[in-house]
């Protein structure tokens, strides 16, 4: 009985229906018995995000093509939860998060990167990406990576 009353108070703890009336009441006395025990946030598993990423590209398929595909990517998967697209943005966030905090390139702009294996290893990931999605060979594949700080609204580019 305990563990109904305990369950049944953290889902109306965490729901987002309208809290007016009698649900405002019940609403209260959730988050007075959750709130400092069960709320969580971003730094229960992480810290939040500083950082906005912007991946362009430019290649060679049977004409010139252009795309932000994280962006895309992003969009896609939060839209569709079931489509299957979430390790591709893991891979991508975690080779441009991994490649801007190894990087020694500090500047403003900063580019062509040469011989910096995590940015090599977006490269290779990005183009797997685009031979999968337009199912033939990717000429000319030109990377364009604007890595901008939330706080200070500093920005980063760096390109191959």
């Amino acid at each position: 009985m305990l563990l109904l009353l305990h369950f049944s108070i953290i889902c109306i703890y965490a729901s987002p229906f309208n809290r007016t009336g009698l649900k405002a009441n019940a609403a209260y006395a959730a988050t007075y018995y959750a709130y400092p025990y069960f709320h969580q946030d971003w730094n229960l598993f992480a810290p939040p995000p500083n950082t906005n990423y912007q991946l362009f590209v430019q290649f060679e398929n049977e004409g010139s093509i252009k795309r932000e595909i994280f962006k895309d990517l992003l969009l896609q998967h939060q839209s569709n939860r079931f489509k299957g697209l979430e390790p591709l943005v893991i891979t991508f966030a975690n080779s441009i998060h991994f490649f801007e905090k190894s990087t020694q390139l500090k500047q403003t702009i900063n580019g062509p990167v040469t011989g910096d294996i995590n940015f090599t290893i977006l490269e290779h990931s990005v183009k797997k990406y685009l031979q999968h999605q337009y199912k033939g060979k990717i000429q000319s594949l030109k990377l364009y990576l604007f890595v901008t700080n939330i706080e200070t609204k500093a920005q980063r580019i760096y390109f191959n």
